[in-house]
């Protein structure tokens, strides 16, 4: 029998550790809570259903009857503690789609999510631009209070 992970007790923890490091938005919502973290594309969610990791538009939603939260906390700070290469993909001057990645180890990294428009000019030659992005929060900082969040996954 599995036993069912509260996400919203989940997110409040996580929350309380982003506010104590990080300056956030909350917005609570009629559905949930929105969290934002400023001067970032990071941002998480719950509702009744999931709990919901984001970066930019890319975002993954975490179900506790069905997935496992420990990956959507896992992920979660890796994208706040380890640099993320963004590609930006271009038709013209116009931006048709978007790869996030973050950086695991030197040169290695592990795809988090990819955005595209439905319609772009497929006939202009693409263009790409790589930005990356340095961590949010320095893992040493958090560590302890990480493993108190994955011991409730």
């Amino acid at each position: 029998l599995k036993t069912i992970v509260d996400h919203k007790e989940i997110f409040e923890k996580i929350k309380d550790l982003l506010s104590r490091h990080v300056q956030i938005n909350v917005d609570n919502l009629d559905y949930g809570t929105h969290l934002t973290i400023d001067r970032t594309e990071i941002w998480l969610e719950t509702d009744p259903i999931y709990l919901t990791i984001g970066y930019g538009l890319s975002h993954v939603h975490y179900d506790p009857k069905h997935d496992n939260l420990k990956q959507g906390v896992e992920k979660l700070f890796k994208l706040l503690t380890k640099r993320k290469r963004i590609t930006t993909y271009f038709k013209g001057d116009k931006i048709f789609k978007e790869r996030t990645e973050i950086e695991l180890q030197q040169g290695q990294f592990e795809h988090f999510g990819t955005t595209m428009t439905w319609w772009f000019p497929f006939w202009i030659r693409t263009t790409k631009e790589i930005q990356f992005q340095d961590p949010t929060i320095e893992f040493s900082k958090v560590e302890d209070e990480i493993r108190e969040i994955y011991k409730l996954t």
